[in-house]
């Protein structure tokens, strides 16, 4: 589907209009020659100079005026706007397909800027300020005309239409002003809705706002339908939009200003209307309608504002008098438009003088010879005149054609460079070697049409009177047209190519520091032409920086194109070649246009300054390369190794401080911040270079020193709270463990006295950590659940060990009453005890049984008990007197255990002496004992204890059988050392006698 070709201006297309140019929708048909519409105007032939040729897919697309729509996709979250052409959905061959249009207005509609759009226009909405310099609502100059669809409309493309909801938010570019400085963003964003009361639509930002402080995503703001664009129309028209409502705007504010100074001026001094003035306008108003009675009240009131408008235009004459003169009011260049279309301009300046001759003058010739030779040239026939103008018009049109366009909207990295180059000299080469010559052969055979026979017979078959023709003189001055044409093309293209070339080229580049760069150019600021990334690149010296793309590369390129651009323009067949037969074509003739030589002067000079300017251009980022070649040491640093050393791990020096740990790390975090003041983008002449990559990996070098750093003072941490933890658990056990034993009381009350110095040094200790742990917090650090535990395990520590101790406190007395009762129950036990060894000693002096040597097993286990009962309760004496003294009571007097003691003392040793005897007395007998000379040193040591025993037993009024047993023990071990040494003796002979002495 296309539109009818029309070359009238249009006017701003309403929603009717727009309706009604839906509905004149024509139908193509192609036929050759000629170039039909089926539709209202069917039948039809288009034929003018300008647009009877075949169309090719550009020049029609061209030609045909486009309407963005938009186009609703359900695969998205957001609604899918995409311009929609009056083309065909069905293609048509040499047309450009729909879908292919669509992309390309897409990709046109995408690559172009509103704010860069807005400020070509002179409408920089941006500034702060812009919104105050008229108090006039912008609104109220908006014309929506301009607009393709309602707000209603616009929505309705957003609702689903088996729900009958808005589900799919149309996605758009919104004018966002920061509340701190008023300066304007456009930030995408999307309509959730229409409020028709205001006329504003609700808004939702995609991103967060532009702000130091960090900004809120998802902010929701009602905007006029000026601050907001929808992604699916086009840029150039809703800014044409824009610029149209301000320059309203500031025309209206101007007009007000002008009828407000002339409204204000005073009329005191105005020249008045005279009485006789006044006396025929009342005559006129009463003699105005017969019949009619007027009342002079109203009458009077209406002189008045007569009198008032005439003094007005008495002030507007002097005030215009005095715009014209010229004047240093600020607002003479905005008033003066005005003033010079009203009647006092036109007064002042007058009228033109009339011309003193109604004809024009034409200098004296010799008509008949000039006649003559516009008979003998070819311009003798219309259609042919017709045919060379049209053929120059479409030449002139053809100027236009760009060889090297180049795409400005935003930095392009080589192979888009490339390809831009290519795609811009391969839509010039299509339309000069097929559109140009094929719209030349158009508009020859239009106009030759008619030509049967003569002269400019297009149907010629002789190939004599072909060329004897004027046919063939006619195609050489097209030729020669078309060479001028392809020349000046060429040279235009040069010029423009070159131009634009330099313009993006710097003369200087100063690169101050890594995020400053100041460029110099011809011209004002320009933008970035072509994008270089910068990466970290591995090399056998290490990690190093440089360009994934070296800029050096666009040198080489931009002269290719050069030179292949040129060569597309000698090219061109001539149009003989398309309209005559070979065989009636000449073979010496030139098979193509040659527009020019490639060793011409403009030509090199055109390469030469091109080769300049790509030079001078790709000098700049290596420049901006060698100040970040300071930072290939921070690439090569091993974070691990760098932590080690910090730590001197391996050289046996002690470990830093943790105040040296955090200066370590503070510089670390201050340095990747610096890294991050690091742009992503920065403007370097006519480079944009990337350094995004360089960035992440710097940023990352110091991320992880400070992680490691951080891990080993949080480790530290750890380590220092877990001790800190144990000692707190060891003093709080210290503290609930209860005491077993009166010396575990008085140890546990002297350390109860000392535990509040404790405490206060573990308090110490446990601030330290907690001032450790809260500027690691600081540093934004996440620390695990179980530092989060310790930590208030920590704080609580000193108030917990406190409550425990007052506890413990309140505690120790109860301890000391029970072991008191102890003591108490173990005295009562002893004096129990005591009783029964002294009546146990009553028994051992007053009971035979003990002193006969026959119960000598009997009478020694019986001593023996009662000796150990005896030292027994010594053992318990002692720790009775030792509780009692440590519990600060009086000592209890346990002296007669030791009178017991004494008194067994002698006793016991008798039956222990009688009673080893015996035992060695036996073993002597059955050979047990072989060392006769220990036996008897033994004897002779017992016999001394025995004889001082039993003087001790005589001298302790023991009985007499007792003594009596002592000394007879003593008899008996006498002799039995005088056997030991009888046979000893090596000549003794044993007789009878020592035998039964022996048995």
């Amino acid at each position: 589907m296309v539109t009818r070709p029309s070359s009238a201006p249009q006017r701003p297309r309403t929603a009717s209009r727009q309706r009604a140019i839906f509905s004149e929708v024509l139908l193509v048909e192609v036929k050759p020659g000629t170039q039909k519409l089926a539709g209202p105007s069917q039948g039809r032939d288009i034929r003018s100079t300008r647009e009877s040729r075949p169309l090719s897919a550009n020049g029609f697309a061209a030609r045909t005026r486009h309407v963005p729509a938009l186009m609703l996709s359900n695969a998205s979250k957001y609604a899918i706007i995409e311009p929609k052409v009056m083309e065909s959905h069905r293609s048509v061959a040499g047309r450009c397909p729909r879908r292919l249009r669509i992309e390309r207005l897409k990709k046109k509609y995408e690559s172009q800027d509103i704010q860069r759009l807005l400020t070509e226009r002179g409408v920089d909405v941006t500034l702060p300020w812009y919104e105050d310099k008229s108090p006039l609502p912008i609104e109220a100059f908006d014309n929506k005309d301009l607009d393709l669809r309602t707000p209603l409309e616009w929505l309705a493309l957003g609702t689903n239409p088996d729900t009958g909801r808005y589900e799919k938010p149309l996605p758009v570019l919104a004018l966002w002003r920061d509340p701190e400085n008023s300066v304007g963003h456009w930030r995408r964003a999307v309509v959730m809705q229409y409020d028709s009361r205001v006329e504003k639509f609700e808004i939702q930002y995609e991103d967060a706002e532009p702000t130091d402080a960090g900004g809120r995503r998802g902010m929701m703001e009602f905007l006029p339908r000026l601050r907001v664009m929808f992604r699916g129309e086009d840029p150039e028209v809703f800014a044409n939009r824009v610029e149209e409502a301000y320059k309203s705007r500031a025309a209206a504010d101007c007009l007000l200003r002008y009828n407000f100074y002339i409204d204000n001026m005073p009329t005191d001094d105005v020249q008045q209307l005279n009485c006789d003035q006044m006396d025929w306008l009342r005559k006129a108003v009463k003699t105005g309608r017969p019949g009619s009675t007027v009342d002079t009240a109203d009458l009077e009131l209406t002189l008045q504002e007569v009198q008032l408008d005439f003094a007005r235009a008495m002030n507007r004459v002097t005030f215009d008098t005095h715009i014209l003169q010229g004047s240093a009011d600020p607002w003479y260049t905005l008033l003066l438009p005005y003033v010079e279309k009203g009647f006092v301009a036109q007064a002042v300046q007058g009228k033109p003088p009339a011309p003193w001759k109604g004809r024009i003058s034409i200098p004296r010739h010799r008509f008949a010879e000039t006649f003559a030779k516009l008979c003998f040239t070819l311009r003798v026939r219309p259609e042919v005149v017709f045919a060379l103008q049209g053929i120059k018009a479409q030449s002139e049109q053809g100027l236009n054609e760009n060889i090297f366009g180049i795409d400005e909207s935003r930095p392009l990295r080589l192979d888009e460079f490339r390809q831009n180059l290519r795609s811009s000299c391969a839509e010039a080469a299509l339309a000069l070697k097929e559109e140009y010559p094929a719209a030349l052969q158009s508009i020859v055979l239009r106009e030759f049409d008619n030509v049967e026979k003569g002269w400019f017979n297009v149907r010629e078959k002789n190939v004599d009177l072909y060329r004897h023709g004027k046919l063939r003189r006619f195609l050489l001055l097209a030729r020669l047209i078309m060479q001028d044409f392809l020349r000046n093309l060429a040279k235009h293209s040069v010029s423009r190519y070159v131009t634009t070339i330099e313009r993006l080229a710097p003369l200087e580049i100063i690169a101050d520091s890594f995020a400053s760069v100041r460029s110099t150019f011809r011209t004002s600021l320009q933008t970035p032409l072509l994008a270089v990334e910068m990466r970290p690149v591995e090399s056998h010296d290490g990690v190093r920086l440089d360009f994934l793309t070296d800029p050096q590369r666009f040198v080489p390129t931009a002269l290719d194109a050069y030179n292949a651009g040129l060569q597309i323009l000698n090219e061109v067949y001539p149009l003989e070649r398309l309209m005559i037969p070979p065989r009636l074509q000449s073979s010496d003739g030139p098979s193509l246009i040659e527009a020019f030589q490639s060793d011409e002067d403009w030509v090199e000079d055109g390469y030469r300054r091109i080769h300049a300017a790509m030079e001078a251009g790709c000098a700049g980022p290596a420049k901006y390369l060698a100040t970040l070649q300071s930072w290939e040491p921070l690439l090569n640093r091993n974070p691990n190794s760098f932590v080690d050393h910090f730590f001197r791990d391996r050289t046996g020096e002690p470990e830093p401080s943790d105040q040296e740990i955090q200066s370590a790390i503070s510089e670390e975090m201050r340095l990747r911040r610096e890294l991050w003041k690091l742009p992503e983008t920065i403007d370097v002449g006519m480079f944009e270079v990337t350094t995004k990559d360089v960035r992440k990996a710097l940023a990352a070098k110091h991320e992880i020193t400070h992680l490691l750093l951080m891990e080993r003072l949080v480790r530290r941490l750890r380590t220092q709270m877990d001790d800190t933890i144990c000692d707190v658990r060891s003093l709080l056990s210290m503290i609930t463990k209860t005491p077993k034993t009166v010396l575990e009381l008085v140890e546990m009350r002297k350390s109860l006295s000392q535990l509040p110095e404790r405490i206060s040094q573990i308090k110490q200790r446990i601030t330290a950590h907690l001032q450790l742990y809260d500027e690691i917090e600081s540093f934004c650090h996440h620390l695990s659940p179980e530092d989060f535990r310790m930590r208030w395990e920590l704080i609580a520590a000193p108030h917990q060990a406190r409550a425990h101790l007052a506890q413990k406190a309140a505690a120790m007395q109860e301890y000391e009453a029970e072991f008191v009762r102890e003591l108490l129950s173990e005295q009562d036990e002893l004096q129990e005890r005591l009783k029964e060894i002294e009546d146990t000693l009553k028994l051992f002096r007053t009971q035979p049984a003990y002193w006969d040597i026959s119960s000598l097993s009997m009478a020694r286990d019986a001593v023996e008990s009662l000796w150990e009962r005896i030292e027994l309760a010594q053992e318990d004496a002692q720790k009775i007197n030792k509780k009692e003294v440590v519990l600060e009571r009086k000592t209890t007097d346990y002296s007669q255990i030791h009178h017991f003691s004494m008194t067994l003392n002698p006793f016991y040793q008798v039956w222990a002496i009688v009673y080893g005897f015996h035992e060695d007395e036996a073993k002597w007998q059955l050979g047990a004992i072989e060392d006769k000379d220990a036996l008897r040193r033994k004897l002779l040591q017992t016999c001394q204890v025995l004889e001082k025993t039993v003087k001790s037993l005589q001298m302790g009024n023991w009985p007499a059988p007792i003594v009596q047993l002592g000394e007879q023990q003593l008899l008996k071990m006498e002799e039995f050392q005088i056997l030991l040494l009888s046979v000893d003796h090596p000549h003794h002979e044993p007789d009878e006698s020592d035998h039964d002495r022996t048995e």
